[in-house]
C-alpha cells in the first residue's frame, strides 16, 4: 500500500476575474479533497463559525462528488473552521480567520486551496490540523500557514 502523505497544498492563482475588497462581501473559497492526489469522491465537509475555538453555528455541511471539489463563502471578520472527515482517513481540519481591516482596498481573489487525507494506518487517528488561513495586510490578500495557528 502506498503510503499517504499529509499535505495541503495552497495557491493563489491568477483569475480573470477580480472583486473589489469590500468589508462586507463574503469571501470565496474553492476547495478540492484528494487521496494519492486523485480526486476524494464522499468525504463530508463541515464549515463552522467559531467563538473562542469552539463551533458555535455550523454554516455548512456537504459531501464531495467524484470530482473532490467543493466551494463556499465565508463572510470576513469571523473565524471559521473546516474539517474534512471521510471513513477509514484521518480527519483533517483548517482554519480560517478572515479578520480584514476596513480601511483597506484593493483585489481580493477566490482563494484556492487542497486538502489531502491519510489512511489511519499512515498516521495516527486523532485529528490534524493542516493550516491556518488569514488576510495579510502588507500582501493585500488572502495567504496561509502550514501547520496549527500560532
Amino acid at each position: 500500500m502506498k503510503i499517504l502523505l499529509i499535505s495541503l497544498a495552497l495557491f493563489c492563482s491568477s483569475f480573470s476575474e477580480k472583486a473589489l475588497f469590500d468589508e462586507t462581501k463574503p469571501i470565496e473559497f474553492n476547495g478540492y479533497v484528494k487521496i494519492d492526489s486523485r480526486p476524494c469522491e464522499g468525504a463530508t465537509i463541515t464549515i463552522c463559525r467559531l467563538s473562542a475555538e469552539d463551533c458555535v453555528t455550523t454554516i455548512y455541511e456537504l459531501v464531495t462528488g467524484k470530482a473532490g471539489k467543493f466551494d463556499f463563502l465565508l463572510e470576513p471578520n469571523a473565524h471559521y473552521k473546516l474539517e474534512v472527515k471521510k471513513n477509514g482517513f484521518v480527519d483533517r481540519f483548517v482554519l480560517f480567520n478572515t479578520t480584514m481591516p476596513g480601511d483597506r482596498t484593493g483585489v481580493l481573489k477566490p482563494f484556492p486551496f487542497e486538502v489531502q487525507l491519510s489512511h489511519y494506518a499512515d498516521v495516527k487517528e486523532v485529528p490534524v490540523q493542516i493550516a491556518s488561513v488569514y488576510f495579510d495586510s502588507v500582501k493585500n490578500r488572502l495567504d496561509y500557514r502550514i501547520g496549527p495557528a500560532k
